[in-house]
């Protein structure tokens, strides 16, 4: 099978295993009297971070930093740009200054550690350290802010409300869900790495490239369809949520575990790419400023400076000359 047989094969089975894993955890965790605080803060953001870190430990295992380096900060640029953008375009995406102020601090501040990781060419043990000591940071914070609060009010027992609004489900249903999840999970991230290699051997395309644009595709299309389906439905109060938590996540909880299993060598080419990174959770973060919402010409311009993010990548990579251009 060619390599991008593998690839797509990969993608699919990445999208299908992270949507039933978080599921079959959500289900198991309503059943076991989980409260909706702990499901969203806890349950949702590690399923959510799932497909990410199968990836990036896959190609770390392998010996390609760059592609493991290049699938987390491709996913956060994925989410901040595309995601967040497209979404507000159907429907303005609204933010409260607490999600905005304490996720997104975190968020810019996560992002700013791994600018560093990357400028210094290595993530290594103690930037895991140090990744996974400021995850604990994070998650005692949300629990103190939410905790005791209405839902309405508490940003990580709104997340799990919305997996707890249908019928308890049954609980071998769930766990099959679960382990389903997870077995597309594994074949999909073993998939997609290696067909993600050939490609890149093949085409003459760099490793972070592939990691940055279908690899972080493919591990944000949980993320991706949740957010525009519920701007579609007008279900948006927790859009922009799940999506910071989302690139919190990544960044703290993937990068740090990487790091700590498997350091990572990462290109100085990708510092750029770091640094795109962090100017598109700046650029997100200070849109929710303006009226504590995304509206949308705003999601317009997030989705154009994606596009002309991807153009530079192809640019960078020699396949559009500016000479083609006019330049």
């Amino acid at each position: 099978m060619p390599a991008y047989g593998f690839l797509a094969i990969g993608v699919a089975l990445l999208a299908i295993g992270g949507e039933s894993a978080l599921r079959g955890a959500c289900g198991m965790a309503r059943w076991v009297g989980m409260s909706p605080l702990f499901i969203g803060l806890l349950i949702v953001s590690a399923m959510s971070a799932a497909p990410e870190l199968l990836v990036a430990l896959q190609a770390a295992a392998h010996g390609s930093g760059d592609l493991a380096f290049g699938t987390i900060a491709g996913s956060n640029i994925v989410n901040a740009l595309f995601a967040a953008g497209a979404a507000a375009m159907m429907r303005p995406l609204p933010g409260s200054p607490k999600l905005v102020l304490r996720d997104g601090g975190f968020m810019i501040l996560a992002s700013a550690i791994a600018v560093l990781a990357a400028m210094e060419g290595r993530a290594g043990e103690v930037v895991g350290l140090a990744l996974i000591g400021m995850l604990a940071v994070y998650l005692l914070v949300c629990f103190f802010t939410d905790w005791r609060r209405p839902t309405p009010l508490s940003i990580s027992a709104t997340r799990g409300s919305l997996f707890a609004r249908d019928r308890l489900p049954n609980l071998s249903t769930t766990a099959l869900l679960f382990a389903f999840g997870l077995v597309c999970l594994y074949f999909g991230a073993f998939y997609a790495v290696h067909g993600a290699i050939d490609i890149a051997r093949d085409f003459r395309v760099s490793q972070g490239v592939v990691g940055l644009t279908v690899l972080a595709i493919g591990a944000s299309l949980p993320q991706i369809a949740v957010t525009v389906i519920a701007a579609a439905r007008r279900d948006v109060d927790m859009a922009v949520g799940n999506l910071i938590g989302a690139n919190v996540f990544g960044l703290l909880a993937v990068l740090g575990i990487v790091a700590l299993v498997h350091p990572l060598a990462i290109s100085p080419s990708l510092v750029q790419d770091g640094w795109v990174m962090l100017a598109s959770a700046v650029v997100l973060v200070l849109f929710l400023t303006i009226g504590w919402r995304v509206t949308r010409l705003q999601g317009l311009v997030l989705v154009i400076c994606y596009a002309v993010y991807l153009g530079f990548l192809a640019w960078r990579q020699g396949l559009l000359p500016l000479a083609g251009l006019g330049f």
